[in-house]
C-alpha cells in the first residue's frame, strides 16, 4: 500500500506509505503543519542541491547546500559516517544530533543522506534526504528512523546513470 513520488525533471523517484502526507518536498505520517519561523512538523524532507546555486524541488525549502554543509560540519555525530548504495548510487549517510537550527529548538537525532554527484544538463547536483526525530521540536508518535530508511531504500533513478 505504497504510492510513488516521481520527479521527471531530475530523474528520480521513491515510494512512501499510502497514508503519509506529501507536500512539496516534505513527508509526514501525520497532517503537515507549518510554523511561523519557517519550520514544520514533517520528519522527512528531500531536495536537489548544487554547490554553485540553490536548486530546490520547491522554493519554500529554507535550506541551501551551504546550510547542509554547515550542518554536517558543525553537528555532533551519533556515529561515524558511512557510505551506502541505493539503486547502485553511492550516498553518504550522516548520523547527527541537531544543533538547534529552529531558533534554538532541537530536532533531536537527524539522519542525512547525500547522493554522490549527479550531472544533469552540465549541472553538478546532489539528491538529499533528511529525517528528523523531532521536526519543528514536535514529537510524532508514528515517526521512526526505520520508516525513513525504508522509504530511502526505494529511491530509483529513472534516467540511466551513465546519462547523469
Amino acid at each position: 500500500n505504497w504510492q510513488t513520488y516521481r520527479n521527471e525533471e531530475f530523474g528520480f523517484e521513491f515510494q512512501y506509505p499510502k497514508k503519509w502526507f506529501l507536500d512539496r518536498n516534505i513527508l509526514s505520517p501525520q497532517e503537515i503543519e507549518y510554523h511561523d519561523i519557517g519550520s514544520n512538523n514533517a520528519p522527512v524532507s528531500f531536495g536537489i542541491y548544487s554547490k554553485e546555486t540553490d536548486i530546490f524541488l520547491d522554493n519554500s525549502n529554507i535550506f541551501s547546500f551551504e546550510n547542509i554543509k554547515y550542518q554536517i560540519e558543525n553537528s555532533k555525530r551519533n556515529s561515524s559516517d558511512t557510505k551506502i548504495l541505493i539503486d547502485d548510487k553511492e550516498f553518504s549517510k550522516y548520523d547527527l544530533i541537531d544543533y538547534g537550527r529552529y531558533e534554538g529548538d532541537s530536532a533531536g537525532n537527524v539522519v542525512l543522506l547525500v547522493s554522490s554527484e549527479i550531472v544533469i544538463d552540465s549541472k553538478k547536483l546532489y539528491l538529499t534526504f533528511e529525517w528528523q526525530e523531532r521536526p519543528g521540536n514536535t514529537n510524532i508518535a508514528e515517526n521512526n528512523l526505520n520508516d525513513f530508511l525504508e522509504i530511502a531504500s526505494t529511491i530509483k533513478f529513472s534516467k540511466p546513470l551513465s546519462n547523469l
